[in-house]
């Protein structure tokens, strides 16, 4: 099924999902693979060596990107909404077609 919409760049301000700025959700630490006593040096409370820390530009990037992804699942989502609302008034039209007939041919089998 191809959409008819042509896909244009959507800005954050015209994002579908708005993430509010002054809340986080903290992650919970997986689960210890050999169920020892030794503790997780992020759930110790210990930042992320220099290394793996992502630089502004990176996480503006991968904002968008997920902003975008978002988008599309929103969008994505709302068709499939469309879709079953139409599917479910043909089912609806067709129950109401059948029960019509059903009560026709009641009433021909008690005469």
């Amino acid at each position: 099924m191809a959409d008819p919409a042509p896909r244009r760049d959507v800005s954050p301000a015209e994002s579908f999902y708005v993430v509010p700025t002054g809340r986080r959700r903290q992650a919970s630490p997986p689960a210890s693979s050999t169920g020892g006593d030794e503790p997780d040096p992020e759930s110790a409370g210990e930042a992320r060596p220099k290394t793996l820390q992502k630089s502004p530009e990176e996480l503006m990037l991968e904002n968008e990107n997920l902003r975008a992804s978002l988008d599309e699942i929103a969008q994505h989502a709302e068709k499939l909404d469309r879709v079953n609302k139409i599917l479910q008034a043909q089912h609806d039209e067709r129950e109401k077609t059948m029960r019509s007939i059903a009560v026709g041919m009641r009433r021909e089998v008690s005469l």
